[in-house]
């Protein structure tokens, strides 16, 4: 016992030894570190709904009620239903019950037993019905007004009702006014929105093309550029190695000129050329020289486009002004040419007429021909079911009639099926139904002829005979040609059962181009025109004109589709058929002939079936307008079956538009203001 005793005093002394003991500081300060927490506030209950917020939905409840009854006994519906008698009770009681707290507010307070008694007479009291906000009236609310949102009596709720009726008629008809003319705008609206993404795409691939352009044109000037300062640099270095080189020489130090002859010539081309002026001189001959102004011809080329784009900016502001314009503005009956054997169907206008006359009988239309032509001339063809085996040459005002007779290759009773002239060759473009298109002089001289087989689209049979004939006979039925149009370089030709539009070289006269129509089970059949066609016979203007040669690469092809019912818009570059068409139907039944005046930015269609010719803004010039706005058609007398038209130019500016009416066997001429 005693050992287990000792043995724990000394452990314990050993831990003494071994603990550490505090040591307190007998001068100084104490610190101690305050860390930062945060103190949340303590929950303030928030009422969900005030007194005066109750009071104002029960007004507005009962306001809405009190007009539902009073409609219900105006139409003479059955009694009001016991909800409103309640709600309206239930105002009462909540007005009478403010109106005595504010009497209360507004006594003097005694003591708490009067205020007791007071309170108690007030609960005793029966509630007092409120008075009408109206002045000098005295009778009892019934209700609240919807319109100006004040207590008022039966006799003046119900004008307030009136009004708020009225109010509601008159939105009402103007907000159905606002649907029906938005129904009436979508699809404008939509036509827009496509037109704004093509638009925003164009600039696309213009800025990619532009920054394309940018890089191969500026590429071989930069590496002229950069090869030029690099003889530069190499002459100045030289320049220096004179003068050191110099130095050392006078210095007799043959160690510096080595260090120097050996670190320049590296940089020499040619160890045998000269240094200073000459290095520079062989370096610049060694480079490819620049002989073309790059920069000047940029600067002639930003001018026509800024031009055009001026154009059509102006054309596009303008677009809502040329809309609302009557279409007696632009155009104005102006008579009939009449007495025609049979009646017209096609019309084409020539406006150059030199080296042509007519006969000495003045029957017929000649080459060198004893009495000169008019400069322009009006070419009519003939429906084929009269059988007629010529056609007319008419000056504008019909005073001049001549004939181009068949003979030579052509033979015009086989039916016309489209007619284009070519100012600058002199030359007619007839399509012929089963033979194609020939090429003749002014005179009906075929110079040429333009067939399926001549284009590649069929091959010719090697064996002969009849069945051979036959089959080529009904292979070719399918590529049958019609509306010609064109522009100084091309022919389009309207290959109406296979719904695709040919483009021929005048000047080969091979095919170059397919544009299709889109899909249809049925052929399209009908004229073909072409916008800013300059020098081809659409806008009489010369086929040399300058002024109007940026123009020709802006045009774009409007092609009529009688079964579709519409007028198609085509881009003779890219091949594209565009998004709207020119019109749609029901605008037009059987859209056949069609002329473009440019000057005027509008088009002119006939409709077949409807006997009638309307009239199509182009909107958007150089070819690209939509056509969005039709006009009702052209005043003037009744159209029988309006066929083929035309536009000839006047030397004062104005131009005449020719209507062949095939039912009535006359041509009708309008005015063009």
């Amino acid at each position: 016992m005693m050992a287990s005793s000792t043995q724990q005093q000394q452990q314990q002394q050993l831990s003494q030894k071994d603990a550490l003991k505090p040591v307190l500081p007998q001068h100084g300060m104490l610190f101690q570190e305050h860390i930062p927490s945060a103190v949340l506030c303590k929950p303030k209950l928030l009422p969900l709904k005030s007194f005066t917020l109750e009071r104002l939905e029960l007004l507005q409840r009962d306001a809405e009620e009190t007009v539902k009854r009073l409609q219900l006994e105006e139409t003479g519906g059955g009694p009001s239903d016991g909800r409103f008698t309640s709600r309206g009770s239930a105002l009462q009681t909540v007005e009478s019950r403010m109106a005595s707290r504010r009497l209360r507010d507004q006594r003097p307070v005694s003591d708490s037993s009067d205020s007791d008694n007071n309170e108690s007479a007030d609960a005793e009291q029966p509630a007092t019905p409120v008075q009408c906000s109206v002045k000098l009236c005295h009778a009892a609310s019934v209700g609240r007004g919807p319109y100006n949102k004040l207590l008022l009596c039966q006799r003046h709720l119900a004008p307030d009702i009136a009004k708020v009726r009225q109010l509601r008629a008159s939105v009402l008809e103007r907000a159905v006014a606002a649907i029906a003319s938005a129904e009436a705008v979508r699809p404008k609206q939509l036509r827009l929105a496509t037109e704004l993404q093509q638009l925003t795409d164009v600039f696309d691939e213009l800025h990619s093309a532009l920054d394309s352009w940018q890089e191969r044109l500026t590429a071989p000037v930069r590496a002229q550029h950069d090869a030029l300062v690099e003889s530069l640099q190499i002459a100045s270095e030289c320049r220096a190695f004179q003068r050191d080189l110099a130095a050392a020489d006078a210095a007799g130090d043959l160690t510096k000129v080595f260090e120097l002859a050996n670190s320049v010539d590296p940089l020499l081309p040619n160890p045998n050329a000269e240094a200073g002026a000459d290095v520079a001189e062989s370096s610049a001959a060694a480079a490819p020289a620049v002989d073309v102004d790059a920069s000047g011809s940029l600067r002639n080329l930003l001018v026509p486009v800024d031009s055009e784009l001026t154009h059509l900016t102006g054309l596009l502001e303008g677009s809502r002004e040329r809309a609302a314009r009557d279409p007696s503005c632009y155009a104005e009956f102006a008579g009939c040419l009449e007495g025609f054997e049979a009646a017209p169907v096609w019309l084409a206008v020539c406006c150059n007429t030199a080296g042509f006359g007519a006969s000495p009988d003045r029957q017929r239309l000649m080459k060198g021909g004893a009495t000169p032509l008019p400069r322009q001339m009006l070419f009519v063809s003939f429906d084929a079911d009269e059988r007629l085996d010529y056609m007319a040459a008419v000056s504008l005002d019909g005073r001049l009639r001549l004939r181009l007779h068949s003979g030579g290759g052509v033979d015009f009773r086989l039916g016309v099926s489209g007619l284009h002239c070519d100012d600058g060759r002199q030359l007619l473009y007839i399509c012929l139904t089963p033979e194609g298109v020939c090429v003749t002089d002014l005179a009906g001289a075929v110079q040429q002829k333009i067939t399926p087989a001549s284009l590649g689209l069929i091959s010719q049979p090697p064996a002969a005979g009849a069945a051979a004939a036959a089959a080529a006979a009904s292979n070719a039925a399918n590529f049958r040609f019609s509306g010609p149009a064109g522009t100084p370089d091309k022919l389009f030709v309207n290959c109406y059962r296979q719904r695709t539009v040919l483009v021929v070289g005048k000047k080969d006269l091979a095919l170059h181009a397919k544009l299709s129509l889109g899909p249809g089970s049925s052929t399209f059949d009908g004229g073909l025109a072409v916008t800013n066609a300059v020098g081809s016979g659409s806008c009489g203007t010369a086929a040399d004109d300058p002024s109007q040669r940026q123009q020709r690469q802006h045009s774009l092809l409007l092609a009529c589709d009688w079964a579709a019912q519409s007028v198609h818009r085509v881009c003779p570059a890219s091949g594209r058929l565009l998004s709207p068409p020119l019109c749609a139907p029901p605008v037009m039944e059987a859209p056949l002939g069609i002329a473009v005046d440019c000057r005027r930015g509008v088009a002119f269609v006939s409709d077949y079936r409807k006997a009638s010719v309307r009239v199509l803004l182009l909107e958007g010039g150089s070819g690209g307008g939509s056509g969005r706005d039709w006009q009702p058609p052209l005043a003037g007398p009744p159209f029988a079956n309006p066929a083929g038209l035309a536009v000839a130019e006047t030397g004062d500016g104005g131009a005449t538009l020719f209507v062949a009416d095939s039912g009535r066997k006359c041509i009708v001429t309008y005015s063009l203001l």
